[in-house]
């Protein structure tokens, strides 16, 4: 994930895996971006800072969304004098934590803080494991 300039980012193609956290049952879903998007964040406070989350998230009709679909999103925070980062939806996974400051107008990279997950995966013989951080994570 890059700042664009202004309140725009950028989020690079990539793979993602995600959880469903509807039931205990419900599996895991797989997706990739195959080019990259651009997102925008709303306007800064006036006079507080906020921490906004950029998150990509199923919906699926079987477990009570209105539609199906995989989107990339920004959740904007509350802003405070101690802001914390939204909580996560069901189905999400989370990429990022941008800091808003007050009357922020520009964002750089320094505001983007990266909250993807690695996985290892066994890849058979010895015991061992490879982490393939760039094919699990949207937006390496």
């Amino acid at each position: 994930m890059t700042s664009l300039g202004g309140l725009n980012l950028s989020v690079a193609a990539g793979y993602v895996f995600i959880l469903g956290t509807v039931t205990s049952t419900q599996g895991m879903y797989q997706s990739f971006n195959d080019a990259s998007q651009s997102l925008v964040v709303a306007t800064a406070h006036p006079t507080l800072n906020r921490i906004d989350r950029v998150c990509v998230t199923v919906n699926d009709s079987a477990y009570g969304s209105i539609s199906d679909n995989i989107v990339i999103q920004i959740l904007t925070g509350t802003a405070g004098a101690s802001p914390v980062a939204p909580t996560l939806p069901a189905n999400s996974i989370s990429l990022a934590t941008v800091a808003v400051a007050a009357t922020a107008t520009n964002l750089t990279n320094a505001n983007i803080t990266s909250t993807r997950t690695t996985a290892a995966l066994g890849l058979g013989g010895g015991g061992g494991g490879s982490t393939f951080s760039e094919f699990l994570l949207m937006g390496a």
